[in-house]
């Protein structure tokens, strides 16, 4: 009886009666197969062989694209953005690999430092630096820098940030070492950029350029941190006297400003009162003066027409005249308030005869008109 085969179809197996039926039916089935009848053929011939085969051709399958793969994970590189890769050939450097996809040859070429192009931060650590005035305190700061060449910061250093840390520390040591405490405590931004051109000019050679340098804190030493507070304690005090004997100063200086202009206007002001006075005394002096030469041109024009009246009535004019300035006199006397006694003049006799002259005066009509005419002509006069 012939050995008896199997045929997998989906998930369970078909059991044919013979070998020479299951070829048949093989046959006529795939008949358009001729590759899969073959190695159905061999497969019922010999199946030993058969399964070497497969074996041997599904190895072979694997192994091939295994190293499909491998070649193809050697061979393709993506570059991220903002990084460059160094690209050896056969241990030198043969080329930079920028941003992108790039395909190199495996086991010739290799992938060497891969250089990051961002700005960088890096941290200086804290250390003990002594002053030119033999002061210890502890300085700690920061440096940005970013790499303009990345073949020589990949072949020119070695430990690139452990480089910049110590080249970091040893300028601060330098530069600190030759400034006072205080300025060190002050002056900051011209101690960081003292830091950022000294190292420009060393990292040039490694492909690197520093952006900026930070003092981020110093610390002084306890005992010098209570001294630096005493001092500006006092300090502070010494601010505020002087402050206030300025204040002091400046409004002593005020006060007497003010006596002093005080006085030069007060001084101004009598001046010109003085001259308005004396300008006004001149004035009246001057008015009364004049009334006085007005007065007595009518008093000579008076005396003359009273010459004439004489000259052509008689004696009795003159004694009129001095009668009536003689009464006249009397009564300012007798109205002036602080006179309260009336001296009449000696010879009464003389006084009576002169208002009886005086009244054979009055009769004569032409006298009458002379004295008014002479009133009119003195009224005008003094006018």
């Amino acid at each position: 009886m012939d050995q008896v085969y199997s045929w997998y179809r989906g998930n369970r197996y078909i059991i044919t009666e013979t070998s020479d039926n299951f070829l048949q039916i093989f046959t006529k089935r795939f008949q358009n197969k001729k590759i899969i009848c073959i190695f159905t053929f061999i497969f019922i011939k010999n199946p030993l062989k058969t399964f070497l085969m497969s074996t041997i051709f599904t190895t072979f399958i694997i192994v091939s694209l295994t190293t499909f793969y491998l070649l193809a994970l050697l061979s393709i590189k993506i570059v991220p953005q903002a990084t460059e890769w160094m690209l050896e050939r056969f241990g030198r450097f043969y080329s930079i690999l920028e941003p992108g996809l790039h395909i190199i040859i495996p086991f010739m070429d290799r992938v060497g430092p891969k250089i990051s192009l961002r700005e960088q931060v890096l941290d200086i650590p804290a250390q003990d630096v002594i002053s030119k005035d033999n002061a210890m305190v502890r300085i700690d700061g920061v440096v940005f820098y970013k790499i303009f060449d990345s073949k020589k910061a990949s072949y020119a250093i070695d430990h690139l940030n452990l480089a910049i840390t110590q080249l970091s520390l040893t300028k601060i040591r330098a530069i600190i070492g030759g400034i006072n405490l205080d300025n060190t405590l002050s002056d900051r931004e011209s101690i960081n950029q003292k830091l950022l051109i000294s190292m420009n000019e060393d990292t040039k050679p490694w492909g690197i350029n520093v952006l900026r340098v930070e003092i981020k804190d110093i610390k002084p030493p306890l005992d010098l941190q209570e001294a630096m507070s005493r001092q500006m304690k006092a300090e502070r005090v010494k601010r505020a006297l002087i402050l206030e004997a300025e204040g002091i100063k400046k409004s002593e200086i005020l006060k007497a400003s003010g006596r002093k202009e005080s006085a030069i206007l007060k001084a101004q002001g009598e001046q010109e009162s003085i001259i308005m006075l004396a300008k006004a005394n001149k004035e009246r002096a001057y008015l009364q003066a004049d009334a006085r030469e007005r007065e007595a041109k009518a008093e000579s024009v008076a005396i003359t027409r009273v010459g004439t009246v004489i000259s052509q009535q008689g004696n009795h004019a003159p004694d009129f005249f001095l009668e009536q300035q003689r009464i006249r006199s009397l009564r300012d006397m007798a109205a002036a308030n602080n006179s309260k006694t009336i001296f009449m003049p000696l010879e009464s006799s003389s006084l009576i005869s002169s208002v009886g002259g005086l009244l054979e005066l009055a009769k004569s009509n032409k006298i009458k008109k002379k004295l008014t005419s002479l009133k009119k002509i003195k009224n005008e006069n003094i006018k």
